[in-house]
């Protein structure tokens, strides 16, 4: 059979926003002993081809998630949309920002370290580490 295919498929350097994600998560259940952790959730969708994940902060004690925000982009991986809830949107962006759009990983980045040094995020985190105690 002749193989068709090239020798090899060269992997982009930009890093997937999933996997940014993934990296961060994993940095705050150190950070909190695992007491407060985050998960990164698929969400599929029938009626559209993008890719799609909630960042979901979870204390597993108490058995409860909250949503922080969804990233969406295409096959391509930037520019990545970011929806956030309303208050975390409002502290960040002054409501100056209709959409939150991140055109490259760098930018991707910057807005993600928004969001976790925010204080909205901070309480929420707070909250739960001292429900768990």
């Amino acid at each position: 059979m002749t193989d068709l295919w090239p020798r090899g498929f060269e992997l982009p350097e930009t890093k997937a926003p999933s996997a940014i994600l993934r990296e961060q998560a994993s940095l705050l259940a150190g950070k909190t002993r695992g007491a407060v952790v985050a998960d990164v959730e698929i969400l599929q969708s029938e009626e559209s081809p993008d890719f799609e994940y909630a960042f979901l902060l979870r204390a597993p004690e108490i058995d409860y998630r909250h949503k922080l925000f969804v990233v969406r982009h295409a096959l391509n991986l930037y520019p990545a949309s970011l929806v956030l809830d309303p208050a975390l949107k409002k502290e960040i962006f002054d409501g100056k920002k209709e959409k939150v759009v991140a055109s490259t990983e760098s930018e991707f980045l910057i807005i993600l370290k928004k969001i976790f040094h925010s204080d909205r995020t901070k309480r929420v985190v707070a909250s739960l580490l001292t429900q768990t105690k």
